[in-house]
């Protein structure tokens, strides 16, 4: 399959264009889901699922809209590693399908009792929400949708009438073959008016497995969302980002968005592997692979994960020293063929998290500033330093800038054209005298874990 050569493609006027076709939009289906209860919710997501298929349409031509046609999972993110890496996920609700799956008196009934409700991603502290996440999943599997096939069509021509492509017919079959079922079918009315509050990742919604249903019960629902991995609010032109936050009523990072809570992903009484003071190790973490279709989403991001400079930076500086280093590689089918030939001793990844190969006394190199094992070192104590391109700097959102600027005056990020610098530095913190820096640390604690 032929691909467009992506920098000719430019990530900002792609997202103009999408903004300025679907608020054009906007008053036709605001009248099209004027009885549904969460129809902003509804809407924002539309304009999620529309904006990633624009991003099919630019990245991968007429020939992947049409591969897109004949995959059986509505996500365009996951259509995009499937055709990519070859990369088949699981779906996550639909995988649990009750035996009781449709049965209208047992779905009424959960729903009303649902007092607060968990999707993945979502902050699960106790015994309860551990349960409550399971009657969600039940619920989100067992919803009796209705689909009249005349809304079908009009929201369908509703939607070609000012999408830019050059057949609209074709248009026509793909989102006949496409667009998820939310999007066209009748609103489940459902017992009580109360509103319910779902606590999750917004990418729950966003993956089209089956959540995204709950958006046509006849209660309101209030989205808590949730940063679920690293490099949230660190870059400006991060419109997947966006849309997360647009779907939520409350978004909530750990430390670098407007409203913020500790992270619970990792956790500092987690035993970590035995580690020598005497004898620390250098443990450069590997990225993973992104698909296409996050280049015109998340453009700066996307640089940062094919910095074949950084690597060869990283490279060079490691063995100019005379020390022995370890690489932890991305696990599975998304791992990086770009450190071939310059890693060091490997690390055995069994469990697929990167956590459980880390110790307290490692110096970690990361080269990219978005990794969620930073949060795990943050978390622990655990001493890194970022490699990054001078060019990502001008994305950086105040708040990252700021953090960017405690790392740089402490002499833990570099620039990947900065040479001998990385091999001074790591000399010095791997002596026995080496300290964390203060302010660093101060930082940390008040940005990262006492909030």
């Amino acid at each position: 399959m032929h691909y467009p050569k992506l920098e000719t493609l430019e990530p900002s006027v792609i997202y103009k264009q999408h903004k300025k076709y679907f608020e054009s939009n906007r008053d036709g289906l605001n009248e099209f889901y004027k009885e549904f209860k969460n129809r902003e919710a509804i809407i924002s997501l539309l304009d999620f699922w529309m904006y990633a298929l624009r991003c099919i349409v630019e990245v991968y031509g007429k020939d992947g809209v049409k591969a897109y046609s004949n995959y059986s999972i509505k996500s365009q993110i996951r259509f995009s590693y499937f055709l990519d890496y070859d990369v088949i996920s699981v779906n996550e609700i639909n995988t649990e399908v009750s035996v009781v799956n449709k049965c209208r008196i047992i779905f009424y009934i959960v729903s009303r009792c649902l007092q607060k409700a968990f999707l993945p991603g979502g902050k699960i502290k106790t015994t309860f929400d551990k349960v409550s996440l399971r009657l969600t999943r039940f619920i989100a599997n067992s919803i009796p949708i209705t689909i009249p096939q005349e809304r079908q069509r009009n929201i369908i021509n509703l939607l070609t009438e000012s999408f830019e492509y050059e057949n609209l017919n074709e248009l026509k079959l793909c989102l006949n073959d496409t667009l998820p079922s939310v999007f066209f079918a009748e609103q489940v009315n459902i017992p009580g008016n109360k509103e319910l509050t779902i606590d999750c990742s917004p990418m729950a919604f966003m993956d089209f497995n089956g959540a995204e249903n709950l958006l046509l019960l006849s209660r309101k629902l209030y989205i808590i969302g949730r940063q679920h991995g690293g490099g949230y609010d660190y870059f400006s032109d991060n419109k997947l980002q966006f849309f997360e936050q647009q779907l939520s009523d409350c978004f909530i990072g750990w430390g670098m968005s407007k409203i913020n809570e500790k992270q619970s992903r990792y956790s500092r009484e987690k035993p970590l592997i035995k580690s020598d003071f005497h004898n620390k190790r250098i443990v450069w973490v590997e990225r993973g692979l992104l698909s296409l279709i996050l280049y015109p989403m998340s453009p700066t991001v996307f640089a940062q994960h094919h910095n074949k400079l950084a690597i060869s930076y990283i490279y060079g500086e490691l063995s100019s020293m005379d020390v022995t280093y370890f690489n932890l590689p991305y696990p599975g089918v998304l791992r990086v063929n770009d450190y071939d030939g310059m890693r060091g001793q490997e690390l055995q990844n069994k469990s697929s998290k990167g956590e459980d190969s880390l110790a307290n006394s490692d110096i970690v190199i990361f080269d990219i500033s978005g990794s969620s094992l930073t949060h795990f070192c943050i978390e622990n104590d655990i001493l890194f330093i970022i490699i990054l391109s001078r060019s990502d700097v001008s994305f950086f959102t105040k708040k990252k800038k700021e953090w960017f600027s405690v790392l740089r005056d402490n002499g833990l990020i570099y620039f990947d054209d900065e040479y001998g610098l990385l091999s001074q530095k790591l000399n010095e913190v791997t002596t026995n005298d080496y300290m964390y820096p203060k302010k660093v640390e101060d930082y940390h604690k008040r940005v990262f874990i006492d909030i």
